[in-house]
């Protein structure tokens, strides 16, 4: 192991034990909000939150590494990227299907408000902890400084990509893979025709997000862009999934990471695509982006 790799190892190691410090902070600030059941404690339990947190750490890195911008900025990137992607949105959509849509309400107001109080606190430390350590800011790299202006022709088309795919993935892979356990877990659920506006409405968030991220990177290639983008949503929204969860049976827990991985993969990319097809036009390059 050479002397690189070494340290490298150390600050990852060193990433991970405040990933946990922070985890608990937040859960016992957040702890006169949420009443979920305590989960028993294993050795299954305990090395599925290891690979999580390992995920989690990791992807954050690589996306740090690629935001060449200033210190303040990264960190703002960075920390809206990850809590939106996997405490607020998802929050979002808990709060209709779990209690709005769901009589009696399988997840209360308050729960709500405390898992997402736990997740401001838990998100924030780790971004600030990651953007310090593997920062480029801290190479004496030169800040991009690119401009990105949404339009809503980009919103709407990463709006409406998402809804496309959260409908497709749930069609083609959760319902077959999980029917049965899926009505059992959610029988009280009525989903209001007006559902897919909801989601519009995060695929736009997101859409903005991954625009923001992309005018920071240096390397603003098509398959690399795309990889890493997916990788983030993917990570961020699925990674927590490999924990046990009380509300969702196992069935239905392993086929909505699956179908988040395919849906979440196909919109990054095309979001991806857009925005540097939209960006090659705007600079009015006459070459293909690669």
């Amino acid at each position: 192991m050479t002397r690189s790799t070494l340290f490298l190892a150390i600050k990852f190691g060193l990433l991970l034990v405040w990933y946990f410090f922070s985890a608990a902070v937040a859960a016992h600030v957040a702890a006169n909000y949420i009443g979920l059941p305590p989960q028993e404690q294993s050795t299954d339990l305990m090395q599925r939150v290891f690979l999580v947190a390992c995920l989690e750490v990791a992807t954050l890195c690589w996306l740090v590494s690629n935001l060449h911008t200033s210190l303040v900025r990264t960190t703002l990137i960075v920390f809206c990227f990850y809590h939106v992607t996997k405490h607020a949105l998802m929050l979002l959509e808990a709060l209709f299907y779990l209690n709005l849509w769901n009589k009696p309400a399988l997840l209360s107001i308050n729960e709500i408000i405390g898992l997402e109080i736990m997740g401001l606190i838990s998100s924030a430390a780790l971004c600030v902890a990651v953007v310090l350590v593997f920062g480029q800011h801290r190479r004496g790299q030169t800040p991009r400084h690119s401009s990105f202006t949404p339009s809503w022709r980009f919103l709407l088309t990463g709006g409406v990509s998402y809804t496309l795919c959260y409908c497709l993935a749930g069609a083609l892979i959760l319902i077959p893979l999980a029917a049965q356990s899926y009505s059992q877990s959610y029988e009280n659920l009525a989903v209001p025709i007006w559902m897919p506006i909801l989601q519009l409405g995060r695929g736009m968030v997101w859409s903005l997000l991954i625009g923001i991220c992309l005018a920071s990177f240096l390397k603003q290639n098509l398959a690399y862009s795309s990889v890493l983008i997916s990788t983030c949503l993917v990570v961020f929204s699925t990674a927590q999934l490999l924990i046990p969860n009380s509300m969702m049976p196992d069935q239905l827990q392993a086929a909505h990471i699956i179908e988040l991985v395919v849906s979440m993969s196909i919109f990054g990319a095309l979001t991806t695509w857009a925005w540097l097809r939209t960006q090659t036009k705007q600079q009015g390059q006459n070459r293909p982006v690669r």
